[in-house]
């Protein structure tokens, strides 16, 4: 842990633009209201039952071990290695990573003040 690939869990829901402009508006925000919450529930079970899951885990002698931090770089920098590249050739990556990773960077400033300060604290508090 923690798994790279996922910081956390999330859905994404696809809808063709052409087929999505066709639908009515009532049936739009419909769509939009079922997939936020289904997005919720998710999140809400995720959160509910892992950590029961975790406590079996450990109860029946499971041992977890976080991945050097070597590990944890050498995955970031391939990744992001990977995104620049791609950037470099494919404009429709380019145009979604680069506001993206701009938005991000700005977000972990705020988040490393705000939220990681905060759940750190508490996190280790006993």
């Amino acid at each position: 842990y923690p798994g790279w690939w996922e910081g956390g869990p999330q859905l994404s829901f696809y809808v063709n633009q052409a087929a999505w402009q066709a639908l009515p508006e009532a049936y739009r925000q419909a769509f939009e209201v079922a997939t936020a919450e289904a997005n919720q529930l998710m999140l809400a079970q995720y959160d509910a039952k892992n950590p029961p899951a975790m406590l079996r885990l450990a109860g029946q002698g499971v041992k977890l071990h976080p991945f050097p931090k070597d590990v944890m770089l050498a995955a970031r920098r391939a990744t992001f290695e990977l995104y620049e590249s791609e950037a470099k050739t494919n404009p429709d990556f380019a145009a979604i990573y680069r506001p993206w990773k701009l938005f991000r960077d700005t977000q972990f400033q705020w988040f490393k003040v705000a939220e990681a300060a905060y759940a750190n604290f508490n996190y280790y508090v006993k």
